[in-house]
């Protein structure tokens, strides 16, 4: 059985792996965007990769890639990276619209297909 793709809103600042700061329509089993989510944020989000228990186990040296389908920021809101010990690539699959903040200065790459 396929997952459903969902709807994920941000409802405050803090890491992209945090399940505190998402709401949507998704399963509680996932915490996080997966792959195929759309992805609305509103609020200050930094993907902190290296310092989070919640992230999935990938070696440091590897690429970590995050995989979305569509991305909005709105003007209040902004997608961070940080503390990269490694590469961080987000694939956006769908449609980007950013108001706010979209920062890849910190070993990030983007890459909409």
């Amino acid at each position: 059985m396929f997952r459903k793709f969902n709807t994920r809103y941000t409802v405050k600042d803090g890491n992209w792996f945090d399940k505190n700061i998402w709401r949507g329509n998704g399963c509680k089993k996932y915490t996080y965007p997966q792959p195929g989510d759309d992805v609305h944020i509103d609020h200050d989000i930094t993907f902190d990769y290296t310092n989070n228990p919640n992230a999935p186990s990938i070696s440091r040296s590897s690429i970590v890639g995050n995989t979305i389908h569509n991305l909005y920021i709105s003007k209040n809101g902004a997608y961070r990276t940080t503390n990269l010990g490694n590469q961080v690539t987000i694939f956006i699959t769908g449609n980007v619209q950013c108001d706010g903040v979209f920062d890849l200065s910190n070993g990030s790459s983007g890459v909409v297909s």
